[in-house]
């Protein structure tokens, strides 16, 4: 059963074209929350009705936005054009008061550039310049002072009942 949609004012239904749109969610509580994974925009809705309780900005400290591609032919030339790494949310779930992101920020196309694309290890320097971060939001404000993942932890997998985040070692 559907319980949402793209609202009226969501920059995915300005014209242009996004591909792939994905929605990273959790369910807790008889609310849903999620966010597309190309965007900066919580929502939290009410199951089952599918009611909007909140939509919020998610405070990241960059988060390139892609913008998408113009409709029609002039759209796939744009596709073969060098631009910017958009910012992705990697996941996100909620645990008690806590609202828990991992993200990449994104990349303007000139870091990019800067870091030779085209040569040995270039994908590997994009990976470092362009790290894996985490975010903790309670009542809507960043609680972690440091959005670097812990050293011993590569990636935050989901908070189960008990309120525990699970996570993969590094």
């Amino acid at each position: 059963k559907p319980v949402g949609r793209l609202e009226p004012d969501s920059r995915f239904k300005k014209g242009k074209a996004f591909y792939f749109l994905r929605v990273m969610f959790d369910v807790k509580d008889q609310k849903l929350i999620y966010s597309m994974r190309q965007d900066t925009t919580l929502y939290e809705r009410a199951l089952p009705s599918g009611e909007v309780l909140s939509a919020q900005t998610i405070p990241f400290d960059k988060f390139i936005l892609f913008q998408g591609f113009s409709m029609g032919i002039k759209g796939y030339d744009e596709q073969s054009q060098s631009r910017d790494r958009s910012g992705k949310i990697r996941n996100l779930f909620r645990t008690g008061d806590f609202t828990v992101f991992t993200y990449t920020s994104g990349m303007k196309r000139t870091e990019m550039e800067a870091l030779g694309k085209g040569t040995a290890g270039y994908d590997e320097r994009i990976e470092r310049a362009d790290y894996f971060k985490y975010l903790i939001l309670k009542d809507g404000k960043r609680v972690n002072p440091d959005l670097r993942m812990p050293n011993k932890i590569s990636y935050f997998d989901m908070a189960d009942e008990a309120g525990y985040i699970w996570a993969h070692q590094n």
